[in-house]
């Protein structure tokens, strides 16, 4: 969601920014997930075996993605789609 939004507001405006953060908390299709220590740990490995391809950002949703059983990915990133099933606003 951060990384979606903070793209939308840099490359759309603020205005279509806030639109797609009320459609997307309206519409409910995001989940908030803590990073545990656990996740942490195993998204340092993801980034260290997919560096510079992956950013620690993106490592970390994919290990989080994976560990919840998330459907789809929220991303303009094409290296973390190849990795996992996602979707584009």
């Amino acid at each position: 969601m951060d990384e979606v939004l903070s793209y939308a507001s840099a490359r759309l405006g603020r205005e279509s920014s806030l639109k797609l953060l009320d459609f997307l908390v309206k519409k409910g299709l995001f989940r908030i997930i803590p990073v545990t220590l656990d996740l942490f740990t195993r998204a340092v490995r993801v980034f260290e075996e997919n560096a510079p391809v992956l950013s620690f950002t993106d490592a970390a949703s994919l290990v989080a993605a994976r560990t919840y059983g998330i459907d789809y990915i929220a991303t303009l990133d094409e290296a973390l789609a190849r990795h996992y099933p996602s979707i584009s606003p």
